[in-house]
């Protein structure tokens, strides 16, 4: 399976809505890096994702199937990829 279900208690929390989930390694920053790595080897072997907004208090409760990548490559500015999940490989960022 390409997708991986994820399910939360948003009634618990104090969170500002609406509000996106940031998936990705722990520790990672708001945009992938990519220039800091002279090594090939050392390249992330996951790229993060943000979803598209929640805002329960709004009756949004699920995200749709369109993440966005955000990427720093070697110009210093922000390249910011949308792409769709799920079980299908159309529209799918390929990892090569």
């Amino acid at each position: 399976m390409r997708a991986l279900p994820i399910n939360m208690d948003l009634t618990r929390s104090d969170i500002d809505w609406p509000a996106r989930l940031h998936i990705g390694v722990k520790g990672a920053p708001m945009s992938d890096h990519f220039e800091k790595h002279t090594n090939p080897d050392a390249l992330p072997s996951i790229i993060s994702v943000w979803s598209e907004p929640l805002d329960p208090s709004r009756g949004n409760l699920e995200t749709g199937k369109r993440v966005e990548r955000c990427f720093m490559p070697l110009s210093e500015r922000s390249l910011n990829i949308f792409e769709d999940t799920g079980e299908s490989i159309a529209r799918h960022i390929w990892d090569g």
